[in-house]
């Protein structure tokens, strides 16, 4: 371990003020909807989706069907300096395939559109790892450098977003706040039952430790 990079980071965390804490701000999934009113596309021009014998699809990106096997994201950075400037910028990921949710099963012509909002101290020598993971089974991966202050990812797809993770493999030893590190569209419903379990045990444990004292 050294070099310069290894230098220039030990500087940094010296001198940097805000703590290197990476975090999860926000995640949603709804189901996509067509947009209202007439809709330019490649493939048939002018198009009015609300129409009688229009097909709301025919509005849907090409890319979101995903007939190559890659995923479309549509990334917002806001950059962080005049040298270092922001954008939106389209994306297309190689999928990892993994278990779809328990009891997840894809519906025809059903399209959902899922935005997470990643938050971090700005610092300009700690990249992390970012991890994305549908319904559907699949998982996508990307290095973020960190330097600006957030990143929103929007993905439209047959599957919503279920979970996004921060430096899942645990590389940064510096944040703070591990907790904040994941979030899951919907909430863990074996957590609060294996707390309540902790819980009612040690509850147990101290009324026959109390009877015994007695």
């Amino acid at each position: 371990v050294g070099g310069d990079d290894f230098a220039d980071f030990v500087v940094e965390a010296y001198t940097q003020k805000r703590q290197p804490d990476y975090r999860i701000e926000s995640l949603s999934s709804e189901r996509w909807n067509a947009p209202r009113g007439h809709v330019v596309t490649d493939a048939a021009g002018l198009i009015d989706p609300d129409a009688e014998d229009g097909d709301p699809l025919a509005a849907l990106d090409p890319a979101a069907r995903e007939e190559e096997g890659s995923v479309l994201a549509e990334v917002h950075d806001p950059g962080r300096t005049r040298t270092e400037r922001g954008g939106i910028e389209r994306r297309l990921f190689e999928p990892e395939q993994g278990d779809p949710d328990e009891g997840w099963e894809v519906e025809d012509d059903v399209y959902y559109v899922s935005t997470t909002r990643i938050e971090g101290p700005g610092w300009d020598h700690l990249p992390v790892e970012l991890l994305f993971r549908f319904a559907d089974g699949v998982t996508i991966r990307e290095e973020w450098d960190g330097h600006s202050d957030y990143r929103l990812y929007r993905f439209v797809r047959q599957a919503p977003l279920s979970e996004v993770r921060v430096d899942a493999q645990g590389v940064n030893l510096l944040d703070p706040d591990l907790a904040n590190n994941g979030r899951l569209r919907e909430p863990d419903e074996d957590l609060p039952r294996d707390w309540s379990r902790w819980f009612g045990g040690v509850a147990q444990l101290l009324l026959e430790g109390l009877g015994q004292w007695l």
